[in-house]
């Protein structure tokens, strides 16, 4: 028996909305620290202790997306997600670049340490929370969840912060990231992904 899902996150977001979050840290990094901090969480409220090794794993997949939107005039100038060099923005122009890391973490309490005081909500805790019975009766989950967000501060300002904001939002002079979380469990093997892959307790 199988439970799917689909989360758009839709957050009005406005330098003076008080609803609007705002995020020190938006990248492969700290997205990927929030699937294991709600893999943690989930484990610690359902008091989870898996039955056999075959469900002790669940698996993450985050594909990435950031663009730099027409009139962001400059250099590239803070540290990318990608790992490439930094790349220069006309003012006619448009800079695109995708990543997809992955890796597999064990449905563990102690992944909880992982959590940030600020992080974005990237919809695994949730997907287990409304498949628990599935799940624990011997099931299996699968959701996904959308986020993006806009850098505010200007492009290499160091005080700059990144705010979430409608998916599939863009207006000139805008760099924007939008991460596509895949969650699925419980994993036994790893389907074909690229990007850096790796085993988590």
């Amino acid at each position: 028996m199988k439970a799917i899902g689909l989360i758009a996150l839709a957050v009005v977001a406005s330098s003076s909305s008080a609803l609007a979050q705002t995020l020190a840290k938006y990248d492969g990094d700290s997205v990927m620290a929030a699937a294991q901090c709600e893999v943690g969480l989930w484990a610690k409220e359902a008091k989870y202790k898996y039955t056999s090794p075959a469900r002790q794993k669940g698996f993450v997949q985050v594909e990435g997306f950031e663009k730099v939107t027409q009139g962001a005039s400059g250099t590239f100038g803070f540290p990318n997600i990608f790992g490439l060099p930094n790349a220069e923005v006309g003012a006619s122009g448009e800079v695109t670049n995708t990543w997809k890391p992955a890796r597999s973490f064990n449905l563990h309490p102690a992944n909880a340490e992982a959590c940030a005081k600020r992080r974005p909500d990237v919809g695994v805790r949730d997907c287990l929370r409304g498949s628990q019975t599935t799940f624990l009766g011997g099931g299996t989950v699968e959701c996904t969840k959308i986020t993006s967000a806009k850098l505010n501060g200007g492009v290499g300002a160091k005080a700059s912060f990144w705010e979430l904001i409608n998916v599939g939002f863009s207006a000139k002079g805008d760099v924007t990231r939008t991460f596509t979380v895949k969650f699925n469990a419980p994993f036994e093997k790893q389907p074909a992904a690229s990007g850096n892959q790796a085993a988590q307790r």
